[in-house]
Order: C-alpha cells, then sequence, then structure tokens
C-alpha cells in the first residue's frame, strides 16, 4: 500500500508540474530537473509559448533562429527542434513536446511558465 501511494503521489506530481523557463537564466526546470538553454532555444520556446494555437511556421523559426528566409534550411531546423525535444524531455516533459506540422512548421504540446 505505501508503494502504491507513492507511485500515486509521483504521477500526481509530474502531471501538475509545468516546466519553468527562467529566461534572465537560460534555464528550463521541470519535475526531472533544470537544463540550460541557449539564447535562440529561449527565444524559441518563448515564441511558442505565446502564439496561437502553440504553433510556429517555418519562416517564423527562421527569423528567430536567424537564417536566410530565401535558403530554409528544413534540415537544420528539424537538427534544432531535435535538439529542443531532447532538452525538453531532459528536464521531464512527457509524451513528444515539439511535434512536427507538415507543410506548416512545428507545434508544442505543453504549457510553461516563463519568467
Amino acid at each position: 500500500d505505501e508503494l502504491a501511494a507513492c507511485i500515486e503521489g509521483l504521477c500526481r506530481k509530474r502531471k501538475g508540474a509545468r516546466p519553468h523557463l527562467e529566461l534572465n537564466r537560460q534555464l528550463l526546470s521541470g519535475s526531472l530537473g533544470s537544463i540550460r538553454l541557449s539564447a535562440v532555444e529561449c527565444a524559441l520556446l518563448t515564441a511558442f509559448a505565446r502564439s496561437p494555437n502553440k504553433v510556429l511556421e517555418f519562416w517564423q523559426i527562421s527569423q528567430i533562429v536567424e537564417t536566410d528566409q530565401e535558403k530554409i534550411n528544413k534540415l537544420n531546423l528539424a537538427v534544432r527542434m531535435d535538439r529542443l525535444r531532447k532538452k525538453i524531455t531532459e528536464a521531464g516533459c512527457l509524451g513528444v513536446p515539439i511535434e512536427s506540422m507538415r507543410l506548416l512548421g512545428y507545434k508544442i504540446s505543453f504549457e510553461v511558465n516563463i519568467t
């Protein structure tokens, strides 16, 4: 019974905790710990959190990462998104934190508190 109660408590804690992004420290904190992000990753996460439906199109992402809009290298953007996805998962976000939206861009699937 004690073990079951501990497991239930842990599950509640993990479900209820929103990741927290501290912009001045470039630190993403979640239920599994804190991960340092780059300035570009912080800008991307902030833009996702503030956008309608938490979606950014390819051209919006390219503006944030400062690549030439005419020569968007989608493979480079995919690598950046994959690295950010791994960091978010390491911090404790469950499921798939960043989803690719075919022919549109990317979407985050979680809420984040930003300070």
